[in-house]
């Protein structure tokens, strides 16, 4: 469902658009020309993805499937190779192809934050659900990301009139892949799934649920001349 509105509104066919057709993810909505035109960058094959694995990331509010908790910020430090080194006791981060490395070394810098906007993309995202609250999942993307503004308000949409949702949390399950394909842009690919979701009326009685959504691929890119990194577009890797 909010793999419809980022799976609460129903799939569309996204051919035609500028976005790329070769990654994975949620959201179905169509993308506007000027989220493709204002940072658009040749296609980059993907790396060799190692994986970053995470539990249900951030519920604010939980629910018998929200059974982890936010992972530490980690502080990371590019090597030659690539390679994006943790701190110790922290979890693996995907490698980087050492030639995108030493082209974009500004850009390999900064991937650790990049994730964790996404990272905070996921916790909004389950904080607007549970609260109404737009502030925090706002603040991880630009005006450019027109998927991101309307999952904002496809969300408030359901949550008109008093009326609440219960469940649907988003669950960043995997970091599949991060690495600079071009000039201050940073791309990311996750995995991610949802749980069902039951939408009630300001009474408690129950208007619409919805399915849970298995999981999925979603590409985002990041513009890395400001701080932190901020979405300016956000794709399906199926499309």
């Amino acid at each position: 469902w909010l793999g419809g509105k980022i799976g609460m509104l129903a799939p569309v066919d996204f051919r035609g658009s500028c976005i790329r057709t070769a990654a994975g993810v949620l959201v179905a909505v169509a993308m506007a020309s000027a989220g493709c035109d204002a940072h658009s960058k040749p296609i980059v094959a993907s790396p060799v993805s190692s994986t970053l694995a995470t539990t249900s990331h951030v519920s604010l509010t939980p629910s018998a499937s929200d059974s982890g908790s936010p992972s530490p910020a980690t502080s990371t430090t590019p090597s030659p190779s690539g390679v994006l080194t943790p701190a110790a006791g922290s979890s693996p981060l995907p490698s980087i192809p050492s030639e995108l490395a030493s082209k974009y070394p500004e850009e390999t810098a900064k991937v650790p934050a990049a994730i964790e906007t996404v990272r905070n993309f996921f916790d909004g995202t389950n904080h607007q659900i549970d609260t109404g609250d737009e502030v925090p999942i706002s603040a991880t993307f630009n005006t450019k990301c027109q998927l991101c503004l309307k999952q904002v308000y496809s969300i408030q949409e359901l949550l008109r009139d008093g009326h609440k949702l219960h469940g649907g949390h988003l669950h960043l399950l995997n970091v599949d892949a991060a690495y600079p394909s071009y000039r201050q842009t940073i791309t990311v690919v996750v995995t991610e799934d949802q749980e069902a979701a039951t939408q009630l009326d300001s009474a408690g009685k129950v208007v619409q649920t919805f399915p849970g959504a298995p999981a999925t691929k979603l590409i985002f890119d990041l513009q890395t001349d400001v701080s932190p990194p901020q979405i300016w577009m956000l794709t399906r890797g199926d499309s």
